[in-house]
């Protein structure tokens, strides 16, 4: 895919994520607003699960569904348009979830 204004490859900006104790951070999804941003992270002893943090303003990762079963691996795949839901997929169950953010 061609980047805009010739700036293929150029890294516009670079944010910190500020999870504590999170080993990998995977697979992200910007949210439509271009705002926040969904990853997969890793905390110690578990699979990955659901964080979601602010572009915009500091603040701490906020771990989306902190109820999950530790044998579920959350990997975020998409985010509504109206920036609502969050998809994720469970890869050893091959289950799909959607994360209500108004709840």
């Amino acid at each position: 895919m061609a980047a805009a204004s010739g700036v293929a490859g150029k890294i516009l900006t670079t944010y910190r994520l500020d999870y504590q104790c999170l080993v990998v951070v995977a697979v992200s999804v910007w949210s439509p607003d271009s705002e926040r941003l969904v990853y997969s992270g890793v905390p110690l002893t578990m699979l990955p699960k659901l964080f979601v943090t602010s572009l915009l303003e500091e603040s701490l990762d906020e771990r989306l569904v902190p109820e999950a079963p530790l044998d579920e691996m959350q990997i975020p795949t998409d985010w509504s348009g109206d920036g609502r839901f969050i998809a994720y997929e469970d890869l050893l169950q091959g289950d799909v979830g959607i994360v209500d953010l108004a709840r």
